[in-house]
């Protein structure tokens, strides 16, 4: 895929603050990518290289991006800091910069997905002399091939500052749309285009109007795998247990790369191969503060397991045989403070 594509998307996702949007811009989007892609393009579109629980660090500050922008552009280091002064974001800095650069050889060949990720990632593994020069010049190469547009967003990514707005749940839930039949009642087809979009008032795609009347939608005739419940209820209920099973997969993954491929490859009944893994970190289901004992039963119900809340550091512990790691709430592996 080329990173072109995706970068078009992230401005898509800029443009709108509505989740039920970004949730179909995303589930589109999905749609599109091939099993090869799939994985890395769902890392980038959180903004990121690596699954959430590798403990990988870029090692890039804002200091040494300008450098880098500079060097790409041909501009000084006081330039680049003028721009991005004025913009506020190094992404929209070199954007501007390379637009202004107008020599036919700062682009090369097309970006691919695959290139800004091998190329990012490489970052993290170096270390030593030379360190500084071998990071521009590997960030250097892509913003040699990169449009203005691509320049923005890889800059952001490297900077870990994407700004698209997805979030752990709008993911998901993209991932549901995407990979599990469309249910009528949850989704609603517009008569122009004959898109199926989630419950509102316009189509996502044409713009024209949408009745969104269940009686009158489940008398339509749709493709095989669109699930027509027997009323609302049924189908929201069953969308629910969609979101759920998704949810529970990443809580015992974290891993949003994994699961987009394995729904690719296997449908939903791959989720089914995801298990806890030893030294991999997983996100503590916290419940949230109540005031009191009689609300706590009311958020949680009876039976319930209670246990003393202690103060200290609260750190996830993983052994495997003779090897302990420990993480923290925030998934940091912090084995080597505690040898």
């Amino acid at each position: 895929m080329q990173y072109k594509t995706l970068a078009e998307l992230y401005v898509q996702l800029e443009k709108t603050s509505k989740r039920l949007e970004k949730t179909f811009l995303l589930s589109e989007f999905l749609k599109q990518c091939s099993e090869q892609d799939l994985k890395q393009v769902v890392y980038l579109i959180q903004g990121r290289v690596f699954a959430q629980a590798e403990d990988k660090k870029l090692g890039m500050s804002s200091q040494l991006l300008v450098k880098v922008i500079a060097h790409a552009t041909g501009e000084n280091k006081e330039t680049v800091e003028d721009m991005w002064k004025k913009e506020g974001d190094l992404g929209l800095a070199a954007e501007k910069l390379i637009t202004k650069k107008k020599q036919s050889t700062l682009f090369g060949k097309a970006l691919t997905v695959a290139k800004v990720i091998d190329n990012i990632s490489k970052l993290a593994e170096m270390e030593g002399d030379g360190t500084v020069q071998r990071k521009v010049a590997l960030i250097g190469e892509l913003l040699s091939s990169a449009s203005p547009l691509e320049a923005r967003y890889i800059i952001r990514t490297v900077a870990e500052e994407l700004r698209a707005g997805v979030g752990d749940s709008g993911l998901r839930d993209a991932l549901v749309w995407t990979f599990y039949p469309r249910i009528i009642g949850i989704f609603y087809q517009c008569e122009t285009c004959k898109t199926l979009n989630p419950a509102g008032e316009k189509c996502l795609v044409c713009g024209k109007n949408i009745e969104g009347k269940f009686s009158e939608e489940i008398k339509k005739k749709f493709p095989k795998e669109v699930l027509i419940p027997k009323d609302e209820k049924e189908g929201r209920d069953l969308y629910n247990s969609f979101i759920e099973e998704v949810q529970g997969a990443f809580n015992v993954s974290n891993d949003f790369g994994v699961l987009a491929q394995l729904l690719k490859e296997h449908g939903p009944q791959g989720l089914k191969h995801t298990l806890l893994t030893v030294g991999k970190p997983i996100k503590a289901m916290l419940y949230p503060k109540v005031k009191d004992i009689t609300e706590g039963f009311e958020v949680v119900g009876k039976p319930a397991m209670i246990e003393p809340k202690l103060d200290g550091f609260r750190v996830q512990i993983h052994r495997n045989k003779e090897t302990v790691k420990l993480f923290t709430r925030n998934l940091e592996d912090v084995s080597v403070q505690f040898p």
